[in-house]
């Protein structure tokens, strides 16, 4: 379902075995590619291993683009992985918050909430096609059962943030962070490649959030994601804010969102192979909020509560 797939299983190779790298200028998440430029080299500056550069223009100019669609990357010697990945997070997190960040407001470090409103509205759109519809897909069938149980995780996910921003009257800094982190965002084999198209301008929580969020979907235990969450803390650490930022992030129901957005964009789709991920998504459902309770409950006196999820636990 992921657009990005099969161009990073090419790029993965291309990075492993050659020095440049040829990226369509839409697989960059972060739209200001001159400041993506500057962030680069300013982390091989402060000594960051394992990052990638873009190659200037000829003019010296950021942005060097062999045509108007594509971006041309520099990768970095081999780096190897010798630093456990949260204790190196930590540490990237830590180099990213120096920057000053150009057109702040654009970023989800400011819009998130807004992000997740538009979603939720445009799939309500979807929603009410589906029901007025007089022949629908066993995918559109399905979405119209369970899309209001998402969509009501989304608004309380929107409104928690809502209310962390009313609470704190100081938010902590922004730093370079990464469209979705897990696992395999820095892994190139046995390499590390630490790619500006992946970047985005945001608080660190959210590269913890995805991580864990796609730790319960790899089935990791609570075990494995507490000391994950300890190893990062121990070089950058995690504020009651911060696990707040987390939780709001965690009641995002993304993975269906995004499942839907692509099924509805997607104009030459396999109905088979999205029935196929929705039907497991939804079997992931206990699951999923059964890592939200104990989440919440493991941090009950630091972090803004979520009634739901904390009913049956004593304050």
């Amino acid at each position: 379902m992921n657009n990005r797939s099969f161009h990073y299983d090419q790029y993965r190779k291309d990075a492993v075995q050659n020095q440049t790298v040829e990226l369509p200028l839409d697989k960059f998440h972060h739209d200001d590619i001159e400041e993506l430029a500057a962030l680069a080299y300013g982390f091989r500056q402060r000594g960051e291993k394992g990052v990638a550069v873009i190659a200037p223009e000829q003019k010296k100019k950021w942005a060097a683009r062999k045509n108007e669609d594509t971006v041309l990357l520099i990768v970095p010697p081999h780096f190897r992985q010798n630093v456990p990945l949260p204790k190196e997070l930590a540490r990237f997190h830590q180099s990213g918050s120096f920057f000053q960040f150009r057109k702040l407001d654009d970023t989800p470090y400011v819009n998130n909430v807004n992000y997740w409103i538009n979603r939720l509205d445009d799939l309500w759109d979807r929603y009410k096609e589906c029901q007025k519809s007089r022949t629908i897909t066993d995918f559109e069938n399905h979405f119209i059962k369970v899309f209001p149980y998402f969509a009501g995780l989304g608004e309380n996910a929107v409104q928690y943030m809502v209310d962390l921003r009313l609470d704190y009257s100081v938010f902590e800094k922004p730093a370079v962070c990464h469209h979705r982190f897990t696992d395999d965002t820095w892994a190139f084999g046995p390499y590390w490649i630490k790619s500006p198209a992946d970047w985005v301008i945001d608080h660190p929580s959210r590269d913890l959030a995805e991580w864990m969020r796609g730790a319960v979907l790899d089935n990791k235990s609570y075990q494995e994601i507490e000391s994950f969450l300890q190893a990062y803390h121990q070089e950058n650490p995690i504020t009651s804010l911060g696990k707040s930022l987390i939780m709001g992030r965690l009641l995002f129901p993304l993975s269906f969102i995004e499942l839907s957005e692509a099924y509805f964009e997607d104009k030459k789709r396999n109905e088979s192979l999205y029935m196929d991920v929705l039907l497991k998504s939804l079997s992931r459902m206990e699951q999923y909020e059964s890592f939200l309770k104990w989440f919440a409950q493991e941090n009950l006196a630091e972090i803004k509560t979520v009634d739901w999820l904390v009913s049956n636990v004593k304050r």
